[in-house]
């Protein structure tokens, strides 16, 4: 008999795992082809790399375990505990924000402590109301963001401290944001308490929910999980990334760079063959596909299917930019690994100091920073005013002052045409055209990746994700569930998929 045939497109993190899952998991002796556009695999986790200064991250990247066993020992076996520094318990993510002026070092979470008493107390008494209506009046499925935050905070905290944070990230009001956009930064919960009166609020879960403990250093055993992150002692993540793909060459993968498929054939709800087209134009065609994995984006799919883009070009701000630089001088920036910035008027996103969880990364050379900056449209767009933009914000921040000296300095603008804004618009079309590939029927094709099911973002979830996909797979042997087409095998549905925080 023949060996089975996978096809996995996309050639991130999420596609090299999900090769990894299936042979491991469900398949050892099929055939698995990755195909990635570009010339290199890895994605987002993937390196920069500078002649004679060394290589920097795409932003911060750490490996957070997804707390499934069999998943997360696939990834981190791939190096010895000796070669990871793994982060645990109150250092398993040290983060902070830019926000009213000031750098929080304690809290990624706004602290209000300091708001005079009087509007704090119609802050408390709002929530406490929202708590209250929230149990007498569900939200309904289609909240947009305002709505949700309306809902977990009341209106006085959204309006004075939340609608101007999201105006500034998504640069929309978040009326026009949908659910998700409440998702991408640390904003469902608020510093309001001390920590010893905060050890009694936290025995209820509602406040818990809405309030957090004031200091993450300190912060008590009140997890769900003992979830760890992971990042080589080897600084750039670019040393995993290569690992795991020796890891997967030794397994017999096949790894097909600069193409994509330009051609699904599908009969009888299955696909049936794919075509593999090379960017310089030579075609490859595999029969007898088992299953087909797709962690490159959904309107490529979408595209290739013929599903209709209906809605419109999705809402776009321009691309984002990393500046990359080498600080004479430990940035001051306490413990933390990274921190936001929402205050308006400032283009940073993110400021990571990779030596605070990679004390390797800090060498001769100097201390290395990455910011990454969010323009605005009609932004100067040219390398010299962005890292200039990076500088003059860190010394605003206090990460820096006149005395520091910057051994190195250059700035990577992200690939494509920007970031995709999470509007209303923009994840309804994403929605809508998910649902029109589902109702295709097809059961051996399996939407992964970012955004490949509702809400499906950050890394924990979308490995989540694509074990559940991958275990529910049509394969006839392997290991784990084996549901065949012939059963009424349909493709799973995450529309209700949340990450178990």
């Amino acid at each position: 008999m023949s060996r089975s045939k996978t096809i996995i497109v996309g050639g991130g993190l999420a596609g090299l795992m999900t090769a990894r899952m299936v042979k491991a998991l469900r398949d050892p002796e099929g055939e698995i082809y990755i195909v990635e556009r570009e010339s290199h695999f890895g994605g987002a986790y993937g390196s920069y790399h500078y002649e004679g200064v060394g290589a920097f991250d795409h932003g911060m990247h750490v490996f957070y375990e997804t707390c499934i066993p069999e998943v997360d020992e696939l990834f981190t076996s791939i190096l010895p505990d000796s070669d990871w520094n793994i982060l645990v318990e109150n250092l398993k993510d040290a983060a902070g924000i830019y926000v009213q002026g000031r750098l929080q070092l304690e809290t990624p979470y706004v602290d209000l402590r300091d708001v005079p008493d009087e509007r704090l107390s119609a802050y408390l008494g709002d929530l406490m109301l929202a708590i209250r209506d929230r149990r007498n009046k569900p939200l309904p499925a289609e909240a947009n963001a305002y709505e949700v935050m309306k809902a977990h905070y009341g209106r006085a905290l959204t309006d004075d401290i939340f609608v101007p944070l999201l105006e500034k990230l998504f640069l929309r009001h978040p009326s026009q944001l949908h659910e998700l956009a409440t998702r991408l930064a640390a904003i469902n919960r608020i510093a309001a308490f001390d920590g010893d009166l905060m050890l009694d609020l936290m025995k209820s879960d509602e406040l818990r929910a809405r309030l957090c403990f004031p200091d993450q250093y300190k912060l008590p055993p009140y997890r769900g999980n003992n979830q760890r992150g992971f990042y080589p002692r080897q600084f750039g993540f670019y040393h995993v990334m290569d690992r795991l793909k020796e890891v997967l060459d030794e397994q017999g993968i096949h790894f097909v760079p600069n193409a994509s498929l330009s051609q699904i054939n599908t009969e009888g709800g299955r696909v049936q063959s794919v075509r593999i087209t090379s960017l310089d134009g030579v075609n490859t065609d595999i029969d007898g596909v088992t299953q087909v994995f797709w962690a490159a984006g959904v309107p490529p799919l979408a595209k290739l299917l013929n599903v209709p883009l209906t809605g419109g070009p999705p809402d776009m701000r321009p691309a984002s930019w990393y500046v990359h630089l080498l600080l004479d001088k430990e940035p001051m920036t306490d413990r933390l690994y990274y921190f936001y910035c929402f205050d308006k008027g400032f283009r940073t996103y993110r400021v990571t100091n990779y030596a605070a969880y990679c004390p390797e990364a800090h060498t001769e050379k100097g201390w290395p920073v990455c910011v990454e900056l969010w323009p605005n449209p009609g932004d100067a767009q040219t390398e010299a005013c962005v890292i200039n933009t990076a500088l003059s914000e860190l010394r605003a921040f206090g990460v820096t002052d006149a005395t520091y000296r910057v051994n190195f300095r250059a700035a990577q603008q992200n690939k494509g045409p920007g970031f995709p804004l999470p509007t209303l618009k923009t994840i309804g079309a994403m929605e809508n055209i998910r649902a029109q590939i589902r109702d295709r029927g097809i059961c051996n094709l399996a939407l992964t990746g970012i955004m490949g099911g509702k809400n499906i973002f950050f890394i924990p979830e979308v490995l989540k994700d694509a074990h559940e996909q991958v275990m529910a797979a049509p394969y006839s042997s392997g290991i784990g569930v084996s549901p065949l087409c012939r059963t009424g095998f349909q493709p799973v549905d995450r529309n209700e998929f949340r990450q178990n925080a």
